[in-house]
């Protein structure tokens, strides 16, 4: 799945949107649900997901940095 332009995998992509806050949670899900190839974020919720990347275990290292490398965050 593209999330924001960076290619992140599925499981992931359910792992971070168990550490979201509601609005962009449900956005995810549905995205898993339909199999969405591509999920835009706004700046607010590519933060968000930056923040949640910091709360996955060390096993998600190399996929957190792959998609803050994609661009730097914009808070």
């Amino acid at each position: 799945m593209m999330l924001d332009g960076v290619s992140v995998d599925a499981r992931i992509v359910g792992h971070l949107a168990a550490h979201v806050g509601r609005p962009l949670r449900e956005k995810l899900e549905r995205a898993l649900f339909f199999s969405a190839d591509v999920v835009a974020l706004t700046p607010t919720e590519r933060t968000e997901v930056q923040t949640a990347f910091e709360r996955l275990p060390w096993e998600y290292e190399d996929a957190r940095d792959s998609f803050l490398a994609a661009r730097p965050s914009l808070a």
